[in-house]
Parts: structure tokens; C-alpha cells; sequence
């Protein structure tokens, strides 16, 4: 059905534009318009939302996250040792582009996320037995989970809800049949019209923004590029209102490390916790380091300081113990700094300078070493269309008219990199850090040519694009990674371009890159590509296998390499 809010019509062209799927139906835009909007608007997740959209004719459900310690998890190789379950949510989305709220969809709605959570469930489509899978293997292994996952359910449409009797009481119904589950330790419903989706979009491109009371504060000496500074000691309550939306949620887009990396089971986190449950919270200001906020914006107005768009650089281990023990905290002071600054080399420093004191992995350092500024600079710097942007540090292109496609973050450049240069795609789906640690003495070296790493994230990008309009079937992602690797094997002949010298992989890298700069003829190679992988899966699949969990065994992977290695390589020299 047509859009007949102007408002959102307006910004899901904007939004079309800006993630290039101006090709694909209004509809189908519409669910990863309203997934994004959510996702990014308001519950701050900081995960690809195009991840959570549901590609089939799932009943009932467009979208469904699910999220453990604040990743996206949506294969299984993702579970390793390296990934331990800790912090588990599911976000389940239904969207109508239609200006009504109707209680049968929204009863099949609700069915269809009962049907997920009961033991013979019936999968319909492949995507969403992955899905079950996944649930299973985190119910299973719940075993170092602090609670019980949340569940959170939206119905979207772009009308205005008032809370009709016959949908209020199946809300009720679902909450009920949910809690008797015992499975979930909060379970929320929300029924999203047109005026919160309009302010949840408008929430994806804002800064974020706090304001403190910050009154026992003395003024630092500044330089050129720190235009404020105050350091001091805070009260506790005000740290909730820095870390928190609405003091209900930790919010991950203001830490510079990953949410994921917040360890609740360490014995100095848990000890600092035990402190606070025995009234201890007046000693806080004694026994820790504090937290270091640095903002783009800063205003004072006597002892209160409106602050727009920062970042606790230093502090995550602490802004988590607050705020799990904000019951608990009166009477509690922090030692603080706030900084303001608008120079990114000088923010790195500061980010550097305050983490080394502590126990930080060397690796979660990567964003900031020059090689990574480096790369930022010639990946930004390349016209169009082989330009893309790294972003090194989280939210760093927010409120940018940067087609949001184009952005590649650390995540993804850490998996194209395995995938292209390392032939490694049937282990880039594993989990970040599991990845991160096995990769990290082999990459971002400063002596590396950038432009390598650009082919490897160019092709990351390239294949995104042909998906998101319609130029190859999207039930080729799950192959995702293999595909790239495919690329990589067949664009340079299987050679591995970081040990080759400089001149001649920067040589290969380039050719390769404007070989794939065209679409037909990265869509012939892709569509060769797909062709040997469907034909080895279909001829070994059964009834104990799907797809996903086939492309994860080594057998199966050397007959895809064997095959995909009888593609002839296409003469690049010209290129």
C-alpha cells in the first residue's frame, strides 16, 4: 500500500538515498527503513539493521535481531571461545506502510514470535530457522548470562495508535503467554505510528546530548585544540545521565570501546559492586580512576553543562558498575574530566593516554594507529566511484549526507580483509574478537600499502550495492564471505598481495579495484560465483543440514574452493 504520511514519505527517499536501495519496492524500503529507525533511533544499538531484515515471506515478522553483550548474531559460527554469553536481547519488528493499526496482522504478529520460542517450531523459511538455531544454542549455553534475555516487540505502521481495546488486550495476551515462557526477564510491546517513527528516523543523524550538574569543577589550562577543560569529582546520579537513554539503558554509542567489552565477571568489577552493596559508596571517589568525557560541544551555565556529542574514552568498566548499582549510589562521587575538543588526532591521544594506565588489549587500538588514520585519509580522498569512508571511530560520519552504504566500519573491515586478502571467508563469520585475535600480528602494519586494504573493503562495498538493488538475488548472503574470497582468488590469481612487495601488490590491488568499479561485469563474476557454491550445496544438502550450517564444514568448503578455482581469471591488466 502507498505511503500517505509526507513526512515519511520525504524520509524514505532521504533514507533510500543515503543506503542506495532506490531500486528496491516501497515496501521493502519501508521495513528497513522503520528496522533502521528503531534500531539506530532509539535503542542505540550501533548494529547494521539491514542484517535484521528478513529477505523472504516470513509470517508475521519483517525483522528480528538478536543481539549478545551488544553484537549482532546471526550465524553460528559466532560462538566461540572468544564470545561468551552474557547480555542477551531479541528485537522482533513488524512494519505497514498502511495508516492503520489492524488487529489481525498484529495477532499474526504476535503468533509467529509465540510459534519461535516453542519447541517443534516449524521454520518457514531458512533465514528464520537460522534464527531458532541461534536461539537454542544461547538458551542452552545461558550459563554465564547475568539475566534472562529482553524481549522487545514493534509493531510499526504510519497511522496514529489509540490504544483500541481489542489490540490493548492482545498486547496483554502476549506479555502473559511470554512471562509464563519464564524465558525473558523483560518483555516490552511498543506500537509505533507515524509521529515516532518521524522523531525515531530524526534520532539516527542527532548527536548525542546531556546535560550535568558539575559543581565541584576546576578549570584545566587549555591548547589550541582543547578549547574547555574542567577537571573534578561528580556525583554519581549525573554519571546515569551521561551513560544511560532516560536512565532505563546503558547506551553503547557513547563508549569508544564496544559495549561487549564491559566484563561483569571480573573480580575487580565484582568487588567494586560488593563495596557499593555494603554502603561503601562514600570511598568510590578514593578507589577509582574515574571517568574521562570528551565532547565536540561544550556550554556552561554556572554548574550546569549542556554537553553535544562525547564519548567516554576512559571509564566503561565504571559507567557500567553505576549504573547496575544505581540504587545503590547515593552518597557516591566520581572523579571526572570533561574535554572539549574537535580534533580527532588530538581526541586519539587523549583516548590512548587515558587507556594505557589500565589493562587495554593492545588490538583495541587499531582505529588509532597511523596506518588506520592513513587508510581513513586515502579512502576518502579516491573520486568517485571508488571512494568510501572508514570509520575509524564510532558515529564518526552521524548527520553526514554521506550515502551511509559507503561507510565502512572496523568490523566489517576486519572480515572483508580475512575474506579477500587471506582466502578465509568460511571463518569471517566468527565473532569480531575472535577474528581480531588471531589476525591482528598479521595486519594494519604501517609499512602496508593502503591500497590493498581498500580493494579488500571496495569489495565488501561493491557486493553490498549489487544486493541492495536487486542486481543479485539476496538469498546469496548467507554466502557472504565466500563469495568475497571467490573474488579475491579469482581477481589475483590466488596470490596473497600483503607478502608480495608494496609496488607489486598496490599494482594488482588497483587493477582489481577498478575491474569490480563496474557493475556488469562484477555481476557476471558474482553470478559464476554463486552458481558453483548453490550447485556443491545442493548436491550434499539433507535433511540433518541447511545451507548455513554446510558452507561451515571444511569438507564442504575445499569443494567449493576446488570448484570455484576452475573460474577463469579475467585478463585485469587492461584495467
Amino acid at each position: 500500500m502507498p505511503i500517505k504520511n509526507s513526512i515519511i514519505e520525504s524520509q524514505l527517499t532521504s533514507f533510500s538515498n543515503e543506503q542506495q536501495i532506490s531500486s528496491e519496492t516501497e515496501s521493502e524500503r519501508f521495513e528497513k527503513f522503520s528496522i533502521y529507525s528503531c534500531e539506530r533511533g532509539y535503542l542505540k544499538s550501533g548494529i547494521d539493521p539491514f542484517n535484521a531484515h528478513l529477505e523472504g515471506e516470513e509470517f508475521g515478522i519483517d525483522g528480528v535481531a538478536i543481539l549478545v553483550n551488544g553484537e549482532l548474531v546471526d550465524n553460528l559460527d559466532q560462538f566461540d571461545s572468544g564470545f561468551p554469553i552474557s547480555n542477551v536481547e531479541f528485537h522482533f519488528f513488524q512494519t505497514k506502510s498502511s495508516n492503520s493499526f489492524d488487529t489481525g496482522e498484529t495477532l499474526k504478529f504476535f503468533s509467529a514470535i509465540v510459534n519461535f520460542f516453542i519447541e517443534n517450531y516449524d521454520a518457514p523459511t531458512e533465514q528464520m530457522l537460522n534464527l531458532f538455531k541461534i536461539k537454542n544454542y544461547i538458551y542452552e549455553n545461558s550459563g554465564d548470562m547475568n539475566e534472562n534475555p529482553q524481549i522487545k516487540l514493534f509493531y510499526i505502521t504510519t497511522g496514529t495508535y489509540q490504544s483500541p481495546v481489542d489490540i490493548e488486550r492482545e498486547i496483554s495476551t502476549i506479555k502473559e503467554r511470554l512471562s509464563e515462557t519464564n524465558l525473558f526477564s523483560e518483555i516490552s510491546v511498543e506500537m509505533i505510528g507515524a509521529s515516532l517513527l518521524q522523531d525515531r528516523y530524526r534520532n539516527t543523524n542527532k548527536a548525542v546530548t546531556a546535560e550535568i550538574e558539575f559543581s565541584n569543577n576546576v578549570v584545566l589550562p587549555t591548547i589550541e585544540s582543547i578549547e574547555d577543560a574542567y577537571i573534578g569529582y561528580l556525583d554519581a546520579q549525573e554519571i546515569i545521565k551521561l551513560t544511560s537513554t532516560d536512565g532505563k539503558k546503558i547506551n553503547p554509542t557513547v563508549f569508544y570501546d564496544n559495549i561487549r567489552d564491559y566484563d561483569p565477571e571480573s573480580d575487580i568489577n565484582k568487588s567494586i559492586s560488593e563495596a557499593l552493596d555494603k554502603g561503601e559508596g562514600s570511598l568510590f571517589v578514593f578507589r577509582n580512576n574515574g571517568i574521562t568525557v570528551v565532547a565536540k560541544d561544550l556550554k556552561r551555565t554556572g554548574n550546569r553543562f549542556p554537553i553535544t556529542d562525547y564519548q567516554i574514552v576512559n571509564g566503561c568498566q565504571t559507567s557500567h558498575i553505576l549504573f547496575n548499582n544505581s540504587e545503590k549510589i547515593t552518597n557516591t562521587s566520581v572523579p571526572f574530566r570533561l574535554i572539549k575538543c574537535t580534533d580527532d588526532k588530538d581526541i586519539s591521544s587523549i583516548i590512548v593516554g587515558t587507556n594505557l594506565q589500565n589493562p587495554v588489549k593492545k588490538e583495541q587500538f587499531w582505529s588509532l594507529t597511523p596506518f588506520m588514520k592513513n587508510f581513513e585519509e586515502y579512502c576518502s580522498s579516491l573520486e568517485e566511484p571508488k571512494r568510501i569512508y572508514f570509520e575509524r571511530r564510532e558515529n564518526q560520519y552521524r548527520g553526514s549526507d554521506i550515502e551511509k552504504v559507503r561507510i565502512i566500519t572496523p568490523v566489517n573491515l576486519l572480515k572483508s580483509v580475512t575474506s579477500v586478502l587471506f582466502f578465509e571467508g568460511n571463518r569471517s563469520g566468527r565473532s569480531y574478537a575472535s577474528i581480531r585475535k588471531e589476525y591482528s600480528p598479521k595486519l594494519f602494519m604501517d609499512a602496508h600499502e593502503v591500497s590493498i586494504y581498500h580493494m579488500s573493503a571496495y569489495c565488501f562495498y561493491r557486493l553490498e550495492y549489487l544486493w541492495r538493488n536487486n542486481k543479485i538475488d539476496s538469498k546469496y548472503k548467507i554466502y557472504r564471505f565466500i563469495i568475497l574470497t571467490s573474488i579475491g582468488r579469482i581477481l589475483t590469481n590466488s596470490k596473497k598481495l600483503l607478502e608480495m612487495s608494496n609496488k607489486e601488490g598496490k599494482q594488482i590491488a588497483l587493477r582489481v579495484t577498478n575491474y569490480i568499479s563496474d557493475d556488469d561485469r562484477l555481476k557476471i563474476l558474482v553470478d559464476k560465483v554463486n552458481k558453483r557454491i548453490e550447485k556443491i550445496v545442493e548436491e550434499n544438502i539433507d535433511s540433518a543440514n541447511n545451507a548455513r550450517d554446510l558452507i561451515r564444514n571444511e569438507e564442504i568448503n575445499k569443494k567449493i574452493t576446488d570448484s570455484i578455482s576452475k573460474i577463469s581469471s579475467p585478463d585485469i591488466s587492461k584495467y
